[in-house]
């Protein structure tokens, strides 16, 4: 199985993507659930994984579906922080509307409001 996790884009506008990417493109520390999850995928079964950080990589959300697209995932894994809940769903319905591809939504936001994450 081909795995693809996303860490989503801003989906608030061309303008504002410069602004949000400078100051968070600067973090210290990486995410590092998807490396962890996707080092354990790879121990221990035979599906390949691939990681796109839209924050790290600064993509927009044409970006991040041409990326996804690219690689042909079986299924596709998004987190949802509390913080970026909102973009988390509008990756959700991108993905799914343009690309077709079934998504998963996780995170402590998506786990603790799993009704909202739902629809």
């Amino acid at each position: 199985m081909k795995i693809c996790l996303v860490f989503p884009p801003y989906f608030k506008g061309e303008r504002f993507f410069d602004l949000a990417y400078k100051s968070l493109a600067k973090r210290e520390l990486p995410w590092l659930t998807y490396p962890y999850l996707a080092g354990y995928l790879l121990n221990h079964s035979h599906h390949q994984v691939v990681i796109i950080d839209c924050i790290a990589d600064r993509l927009t959300p044409s970006g991040m579906t041409e990326r996804i697209k690219s690689f042909n995932p079986d299924i596709v894994g998004l987190t949802g922080t509390t913080l970026r809940i909102k973009d988390a769903f509008a990756a959700a319905k991108l993905i799914k509307e343009k690309l077709g591809f079934p998504v998963i939504l996780g995170g402590v936001h998506a786990t603790f409001t799993d009704e909202m994450s739902f629809k």
